[in-house]
């Protein structure tokens, strides 16, 4: 386990971010590292740790959701749907309710292989989760192309991995995820911030040049008058 994994992942915690372990790895030697690093809380009696197959069977497998069959004749991207006049093929797991009661319990998967990690990724997109997929490997591909947020490692990472993925770590420091979301929330907070100035501005000016207008007939403020107050209002 790498030294700076346990402070990241208790900082995942405090930031509301469940984080679970997809490996390749037997369930006994998952448990203990997803132990060690604290994804898994030893004292919690609930928390679930399978292997990928039987994972697999309990959730249905991925099927079609239009054929609800898992092979079928459906085009899986937008281009080859639109050249073909068809629905484009849209996953999703064979009993999802079988998923529901247990995602919310489920923190490592054993023995995964890609289609095992790209049915948890379906699943919890489907119940609006936002999902981002960490790895180096080529199996970790599938996981990161599907996912809302990919990061691969950029010194050990495959150029598969690189590809698939939305954000490459230089470093293959998994606390850099951290700071990424850092940076990512405070830039959406101010977005957010700016546009409420914005509109709440914008509509007592409108507002009231409608009344003054309205009523009065005339302009309450010329276009270079206008121009003055938001410049203002920014400073």
């Amino acid at each position: 386990m790498r030294p700076e994994a346990e402070e990241a992942i208790l900082q995942f915690k405090r930031a509301g971010i469940k984080v679970r372990m997809m490996t390749g790895d037997n369930k006994t030697t998952a448990r203990v590292i997803a132990e060690e690093c604290g994804i898994l809380d030893p004292n919690e009696e609930n928390n679930i740790v399978m292997e990928g197959k039987e994972f697999m069977e309990m959730v249905g497998g991925i099927i079609c959701d239009l054929c609800q069959t898992k092979i079928c004749d459906c085009p899986t991207n937008a281009l080859e749907a639109t050249l073909l006049n068809r629905p484009m093929r849209i996953q999703t797991l064979g009993n999802p309710a079988a998923f529901s009661h247990l995602y919310e319990k489920l923190c490592v998967l054993a023995r995964t292989r890609p289609e095992d990690k790209l049915a948890l990724l379906i699943g919890l997109k489907q119940r609006g989760e936002i999902v981002a997929v960490t790895g180096d490997g080529t199996n970790d591909a599938l996981a990161l192309k599907h996912s809302d947020v990919g990061f691969a490692m950029g010194r050990t990472g495959t150029e598969i991995t690189k590809e698939a993925s939305s954000i490459i770590l230089l470093d293959d420091n998994f606390k850099s995820i951290v700071k990424s979301i850092i940076w990512g929330r405070n830039i959406y907070e101010c977005i957010q911030r700016f546009l409420t100035f914005q509109l709440t501005v914008l509509s007592s000016v409108v507002v009231n040049m409608f009344l003054v207008a309205l009523f009065f007939q005339q302009a309450m403020l010329e276009p270079v008058q206008l121009m003055w107050v938001e410049c203002h209002f920014f400073l």
